[in-house]
């Protein structure tokens, strides 16, 4: 789109790799946060990218064949960690830099990682495709932003500095696989292969957005075997285990987890108001192994709307195969609570009877 006073919008929207049969996106990001305090945290990165600007034979089907795609990527002992840092000569530049600490750098060939011969930290360009259409992703480097008498001073944009931004992106992410939009275009430039090498032309002025489809894995549980990364190491070492081998069984700390009302919906059945556990908590719940899941209900105290419900008991099946912990139970009147299985584990206070039913 050209405008006015010579100023042009670019925008590239940078997807998953056109010539690859698996699905590779350009950044793909992995974050154990450790909010359950059951591993330790980690946080990994990783570019995918081709090694050359030749294109796949064109197939019968009008597909093409698939390039060649290596990857270089990063792992931090613990979130992400940095130094901030002068780039100058010391006379005439000074420019405002990061500095990836606590981490160690990997290339990916044929899904096999391994420690990086060409470290991500060294690299300021990359080979990817727009909607087949090859192009350079470069880091845009020291911008002058001012000057000081006759130093010229500004700042670092590069994918040290991108790291911390995308850090703080997934951190806000609920858990989950997921691929979100992100604009890049602070740190990168993009430039077209026009069969010869890439255009680096560009308009006096320009406005250049840059939306990269990021690929991010986010789960709050922590790393306990270097298997669970995507670079099936930690910290350089495949074989580490934060609990020996038993690790494999995956996560080894109980945690606890206290399902409240709101956790919670009502049925109507044989005339009565019955609790049951929503279909959405049962399903994220089932994803963990060796959780505590404990219950906490004070039944005098349950309303749909402004009208106080008498809840008759939990409904058959009412925790989806789920294995409780405790159940705690709450009342200041006198009342008859009303349960199917009588393997629950279930504290009441005096005033509360408990009724074991039959499913029918």
């Amino acid at each position: 789109m050209y405008l006015k006073d010579n100023v042009t919008i670019t925008t590239a929207y940078i997807d998953d790799a056109t010539y690859s049969e698996d699905e590779k996106y350009f950044i793909n990001l992995e974050y154990y946060s450790n909010a359950y305090s059951n591993g330790i945290e980690c946080f990994g990165a990783r570019w995918d990218y081709y090694t050359d600007t030749s294109i796949p034979d064109k197939k019968e089907d009008g597909s093409y064949g698939d390039k060649y795609t290596y990857s270089s990527g990063v792992q931090f002992k613990n979130g992400y960690t940095y130094s901030k840092y002068a780039d100058t000569n010391n006379w005439n530049y000074s420019y405002s830099a990061f500095k990836m600490n606590d981490c160690t750098f990997y290339n990916t060939s044929n899904g096999v990682s391994f420690d990086a011969t060409n470290s991500l930290e060294d690299m300021n360009h990359w080979v990817y495709d727009i909607d087949g259409q090859l192009c350079l992703i470069e880091e845009k480097g020291n911008i002058n932003e001012y000057k000081t008498l006759w130093v010229d001073r500004g700042t670092k944009y590069d994918t040290s500095m991108l790291l911390c931004d995308l850090y703080d992106v997934v951190k806000s992410l609920p858990d989950g696989e997921q691929v979100i939009t992100i604009d890049l275009s602070r740190y990168y430039n993009v430039f077209l292969f026009d069969g010869k090498e890439f255009d680096k032309g560009t308009p006096a002025t320009t406005e250049n957005w840059v939306f990269v489809n990021v690929y991010i894995y986010k789960t709050s549980n922590g790393l306990v075997s270097a298997k669970q990364s995507m670079f099936k190491s930690y910290m350089g070492n495949p074989e580490w285990s934060l609990y020996g081998t038993a690790s494999e069984n995956y996560w080894q700390a109980n945690v606890e987890y206290n399902l409240t009302l709101k956790d919670f919906t009502f049925t109507y059945e044989n005339g009565g108001y019955y609790l049951k556990l929503q279909t959405s908590c049962i399903d994220y719940l089932k994803e963990f192994k060796n959780m505590r899941l404990l219950v906490n209900l004070d039944i005098d105290k349950i309303y749909l709307g402004a009208d106080k419900l008498n809840i008759e008991g939990f409904s058959s099946n009412a925790f989806g195969g789920l294995k409780i912990d405790t159940i705690n139970l709450t009342s200041d009147s006198p009342c008859t609570f009303k349960v199917f299985d009588k393997k629950l584990n279930i504290q009441h206070s005096d005033n509360i009877t408990l009724e074991y039913l039959e499913v029918a």
